[in-house]
């Protein structure tokens, strides 16, 4: 309110000011312009102020999320559209300036990274507007880990009860099979094809019971690793050959790209139950669909300092909808799937200290393999676990 009267005061005695007290007035103003422009950039929300056409001012972190070159203002919303490089964003932008409220929009990026932005634009006064950006894209992320810790958690409970309460009955059914067989073995029991046939339906079942008991308990357990250190490529080359009878009865065409890569601290046989989900995982995405192929590739990304192996298929992909989903327990798409396959994918990596990310063509439309890849799983291992314990041995 003071500001105001000042400025009210200023305006009717212009003409009475010296020149001297006008150069320190102006001084004034400039001051306090550059001390808001510097706490705006300092603000973890991205600011833009404009009128209808016109862009006044950007600040840093609004620069930081579109992606824009530093240019001079004031500048045109259609002279900035070539200097901005997150084109989906500030497209949405341009489009939400005269609409006042909060918005938020979700975007699959360039390789495995999904952004999330909210939006919200306040109209100031009749010509003036400024719109916050937010990028929540590592808070989504952070909820996301969360919530699949969280259910892991969940699973720790029930699968405790579930386990007491399937394996004394299951042991009873299994038992009295074998009974039963060993009965029309030895003549006390009259057999029949039909008969056979329900007991070859009863042990199927129950080793189906059985493999999804198996998965609760593994996916509850925390497991202390037995760490070696182990050439990843080999390592990868020991899990393939097992498979490689699977491929060929499935017509599918294996091919691997083995980075120069150094070796790791793994837990050889708690890894390669991952690896060996994740591959199955591919088999049964590829059955449907008409080009059978599978790469494998290892590599060292420097961002993350860990070393990366990743299975790629051509398979059905991931449908947008069902993205989030997948590494949450009893989620499935499978009709005789237990839907903790990839849960437990995801924690053997986490323990491991690791990520996995995936990507899928239904998901991102600048997927960044080639056909006729449709699916990647990436799994990044980090190269700093056990490096005391290696030299600590030395």
């Amino acid at each position: 309110m003071k500001q105001k009267k000042f400025f009210e005061k200023f305006l009717q005695n212009l003409s009475k000011i010296d020149e001297y007290n006008l150069k320190n007035i102006i001084e004034l103003l400039e001051s306090e312009r550059r001390t808001f422009r510097e706490v705006l950039d300092w603000l973890n929300e991205g600011i833009i102020v404009f009128d209808k056409d016109n862009i006044f001012f950007i600040n840093r972190e609004a620069q930081r999320i579109l992606r824009a070159v530093p240019v001079a203002f004031p500048i045109t919303f259609a002279e900035l559209d070539k200097h901005v490089y997150n084109r989906d964003l500030y497209k949405l932008i341009d489009q939400s300036r005269g609409t006042e409220g909060p918005y938020s929009f979700t975007f699959q990026n360039t390789g495995d990274i999904v952004e999330y932005y909210e939006l919200e634009l306040s109209v100031i006064s009749n010509s003036v507007s400024i719109m916050k950006i937010c990028d929540m894209t590592s808070q989504k992320q952070l909820e996301f880990q969360l919530n699949s810790l969280e259910s892991i958690a969940a699973l720790n409970t029930l699968a405790a009860g579930i386990a007491h309460e399937i394996k004394n009955p299951l042991s009873a059914i299994d038992l009295h099979t074998q009974l039963i067989q060993k009965g029309i073995e030895k003549g006390m029991l009259k057999s029949s094809p039909e008969l056979d046939r329900f007991i070859e339906i009863i042990k199927e079942e129950t080793s189906r019971l059985n493999n999804i008991l198996n998965d609760f308990l593994l996916s509850t357990r925390r497991r202390e690793l037995k760490l070696s250190f182990e050439d990843v490529n080999e390592y990868m080359k020991s899990i393939l050959s097992l498979f490689q009878p699977e491929f060929e009865i499935n017509g599918i065409e294996m091919d691997t790209e083995l980075g120069s890569i150094q070796k790791v601290f793994i837990d050889h046989d708690y890894l390669k139950q991952a690896i060996v989900n994740l591959l199955k995982n591919s088999i049964e995405s590829i059955k449907s669909s008409e080009t059978k192929k599978i790469l494998i590739r290892t590599f060292y990304n420097i961002a993350k300092d860990a070393i990366g192996i990743e299975i790629l298929d051509s398979g059905v992909g991931i449908d947008k909808k069902d993205f989030h989903k997948i590494f949450e327990p009893y989620y499935t798409t499978r009709e005789n799937g237990t839907g903790l396959g990839l849960t437990i994918v995801y924690k053997i990596i986490k323990e491991h200290g690791g990520e996995i990310a995936v990507d899928s063509r239904k998901i991102n439309e600048k997927f960044r393999h080639p056909e006729p890849y449709n699916t990647a799983f990436t799994v990044y291992l980090p190269t700093n676990r056990g490096t005391k314990l290696l030299t600590s041995t030395d």
